[in-house]
């Protein structure tokens, strides 16, 4: 699945991949981090995501980097849920699996009240999240994969940011942050979501700078 998808494409049931907003300023910063990291030498590029939210002035935004907001689990033995569940989702439900979804985002809303020093939310949250609720989510749901978007909107909309040429980091990404997504939606940020004037897909810097 290409990841040059317009505003509105329709990724998966449940899952619907949207464009920004008309101006939003996530689509300046796209465009200036582009040129900037176009213009640096190729072994002195880093972090492409890194480029743009230096470049973005949003610290709400920036403190949801790298946020979990759900994962994909296999059944219990018993027969529990299976699939693409979302944290805020899960939340809502009510029983055992609620109890726990609710302590894992109460550590990371304090997180983002207090973001970390490392870049990386994920990596921090599992140093502040108890042993006891990583294992319960492990033993409940058989965690095997767990969603981390490149950002989130305060609405709980997860983030995806993508160079031209980058594709999906695992099979059906932006559909499974969709459905892990409280409004079933996934923001794409790239050149096609933001109408930039990227020449080519298969390279990430022809016409720019």
């Amino acid at each position: 699945m290409t990841t040059n998808v317009p505003k509105g494409s329709i990724l998966a049931p449940g899952g619907t991949v949207v464009a920004p907003d008309p101006g939003d300023p996530i689509c300046a910063a796209y465009d200036a981090a582009l040129k900037d990291w176009c213009a640096t030498p190729k072994d002195d590029r880093g972090d492409f995501n890194d480029a743009v939210f230096d470049k973005l002035n949003d610290p709400a935004l920036a403190a949801t980097r790298e946020r979990p907001i759900g994962f994909i689990g296999g059944a219990r033995a018993a027969g529990g849920p299976r699939g693409v569940l979302g944290l805020r989702n899960l939340a809502s439900q009510g029983g055992y699996g609620s109890r726990v979804a609710r302590r894992a985002l109460g550590v990371i809303n304090q997180m983002a009240a207090n973001p970390p020093a490392s870049a990386n939310t994920y990596s921090a949250l599992r140093h502040q999240m108890s042993g006891a609720t990583r294992g319960a989510l492990r033993r409940r749901f058989r965690v095997h994969r767990v969603l981390c978007p490149d950002a989130e909107r305060p609405n709980g909309r997860p983030v995806e940011i993508k160079r031209p040429t980058e594709k999906e980091s695992h099979p059906g990404q932006l559909s499974n942050y969709a459905k892990a997504s409280p409004d079933g939606t996934v923001e794409l940020v790239n050149c096609a979501a933001c109408k930039l004037a990227c020449k080519d897909w298969n390279s990430d810097c022809e016409g720019y700078p």
